[in-house]
């Protein structure tokens, strides 16, 4: 009998215990076997033993009829199930963003126990803010139903990447556990061990950035082994057998430590090397570290079988590796790496990569590629045409209006003023709604977040700027200059904004690719934002935007321009900043 039917539930409970001769000192044992792929994944998109966890460009989809309702969600489709929950592809509402969202079942929401690690995975996650760990937005309960949303990773898992491609060469999977490693390190600072690492829950994106996913077992300090345990009342007889509490093995075992097997409860974060070596051994080699046809076989092994050196079985794994690998994976914890830090300098050495600081040493080759990127992006034909253009036509647009002042036509004038406002407004709901910007998206969530007073006065001040206008006489000229503004906006967005797009995109692909090999090299994210900001140029603000995102671009230029001299650096779209100092007050106030 295979191990997935075993962990699946196939094969009567009886099977699953193992013969008397099988039994580990130390252990306890229950009926059901521990899983050994967790079908409880917190981020089910990037899966375990099910299809669908592991496919998040086709998510299973539902009739309305059969997603939940969460207010300020809109469900789209299943990405995955498990013991405790359901985890959902959804929109955020008042963000207009994708997100990961994790529903607890009904049928837990009276159990303290499970509503206890329901809670714990979603806030330990949300205390959690690092590039190499899936982000928890939003934690929240409606009508006794929990809920947390999450980050959504359109990508495969490491697992996936192995499955289709036998096995990676040493280099790439050294980059890939280098990226989880640094993740791990920012929760085990924190105090948090993850126990349940394994290639499933190593998420890889589009630009080859590593997610750790999956807090669902998740230790955080000051928890106590009665918190750590299920109750005995919980009906953990239905649940999948990775559900299991102190003095008995917790998390997968395919990747568990030898200590974990015994007693999770009792563990430390050196049972998470352990299990990122196991991980690395998969990527290497294409099997895992042990096989076994039960749970508890594949428990015995990691406890005292000796690990066959990955040369043995993959040939082009260098031997240093090798010793690397079967260091993290040592019986004993003492025999391992000290730290998560030290994993990562001895993987970092490997590969060549010198952390001494965020400041990249970058080489010419990697400097001249990403400065012809730059390059390209700043100075594209119609970019250049359709700054000329909008300087062009404000410049006319002002000039008019404080000549038709002068001459006494105030009217014109502030038709030429509503025309200018009106095309403006136009196009940045036109072009935030498409790029999903990043001041779009905190207006957006400021007008849906006004309550229903605050939204009569806004109509009410709407209603009386619309009355003046007509007792002024002006309305018709400043719907009708607001008609011409409104085809100017729609013209600019579908015209020049498209083929300005078209002409950067080659360029803004070729940095990526620049960025995924640093990734797959061992840089961090600190190093290549820095790295990009640094040789960008003067003009580096919009493409790194482009690349990274605006939250991003504020917290690396002030790195940037404190210390060392930067140089003169141009400011892209200044004007946001004053706006969303304003917003930043007014949820202050909200709160």
């Amino acid at each position: 009998m295979s191990l997935k039917r075993a962990i699946m539930g196939v094969a009567p409970v009886s099977t699953l215990t193992p013969p008397p001769t099988q039994m580990l000192p130390g252990f306890e044992y229950v009926a059901h076997a521990v899983t050994a792929d967790d079908t409880d994944s917190q981020y089910a998109a990037q899966g375990n033993d099910t299809d669908f966890h592991r496919r998040p460009d086709r998510p299973t989809k539902l009739p309305d009829s059969n997603l939940p309702l969460v207010p300020g969600f809109e469900l789209e489709s299943v990405l995955g199930r498990g013991g405790m929950g359901t985890v959902y592809l959804a929109r955020q509402l008042s963000l207009d963003r994708p997100v990961a969202l994790k529903v607890m079942s009904r049928k837990w929401a009276g159990d303290p126990t499970f509503v206890a690690r329901f809670t714990r995975e979603a806030y330990a996650a949300a205390r959690l803010s690092h590039p190499n760990l899936v982000q928890v937005y939003d934690i929240g309960e409606v009508d006794g139903q929990r809920f947390f949303s999450m980050e959504y990773i359109a990508g495969r898992s490491l697992a996936d990447v192995v499955r289709a491609a036998g096995r990676l060469d040493p280099e790439t999977a050294v980059g890939y556990i280098l990226q989880a490693a640094r993740g791990l390190k920012h929760a085990h600072d924190r105090g948090m061990i993850h126990r349940d690492i394994k290639p499933d829950n190593l998420l890889l994106d589009s630009q080859g950035l590593i997610k750790v996913a999956d807090l669902g077992l998740v230790k955080t300090p000051g928890m106590s082994r009665e918190e750590d345990t299920l109750s005995e009342t919980s009906g953990m007889q239905s649940l999948p057998g990775d559900m299991t509490g102190a003095r008995m093995a917790l998390g997968t075992p395919a990747y568990m430590s030898p200590e974990q097997c015994r007693d999770a409860a009792a563990v430390d974060h050196r049972a998470d090397i352990y299990s990122l070596g196991g991980s690395l051994y998969a990527l290497v080699t294409g099997k895992q570290p042990f096989d076994g046809d039960t749970a508890v076989e594949l428990m015995t092994k990691h406890a005292y079988t000796p690990l066959v050196p990955p040369e043995q079985i993959a040939s082009r794994v260098p031997r240093e590796l090798s010793n690397i690998i079967q260091r993290m994976m040592a019986k004993l914890p003492d025999d391992r790496y000290a730290t998560m830090g030290e994993v990562i300098r001895v993987l970092e050495t490997w590969l060549g990569v010198s952390h001494v600081s965020q400041r990249l040493t970058a080489g010419e080759d990697q400097i001249a590629a990403l400065e012809k990127c730059v390059d390209d992006f700043n100075f594209a034909p119609t970019a250049i045409l359709r700054a000329k253009l909008l300087t062009g036509l404000f410049s006319t647009c002002l000039l008019a209006a404080v000549v038709l002042t002068f001459i006494g036509r105030l009217g014109w004038a502030f038709g030429l003023a509503g025309l200018i406002l009106q095309a403006a407004t136009v196009y940045f709901v036109l072009h935030g709604a498409a790029h999903k910007t990043y001041l779009y998206r905190r207006i957006r969530q400021l007008v849906m977040g006004m309550s229903i007073g605050d939204a009569l006065v806004g109509i009410a001040l709407v209603g009386l700027f619309l009355i003046l206008l007509w007792m002024l006489k002006l309305f018709w000229m400043w719907t009708g200059f607001g008609m011409i503004g409104a085809a100017m906006a729609f013209a600019l967005r579908f015209g020049l904004d498209r083929s300005v797009e078209s002409e950067r995109r080659a360029a803004v692909a070729g940095c990526e690719r620049l960025l995924r090999r640093l990734r797959v090299q061992g840089l961090d994210e600190d190093q290549l934002r820095f790295f990009v900001a640094r040789y960008a140029g003067r003009h580096w603000e919009e493409f790194f935007e482009t690349l990274f995102g605006y939250e991003t671009k504020l917290e690396v230029r002030a790195s940037l321009l404190r210390g060392e001299s930067a140089g003169q650096r141009e400011r892209y779209a200044g004007w946001r900043e004053p706006l969303l100092a304003i917003i930043d007050r007014i949820d202050r106030a909200r709160r």
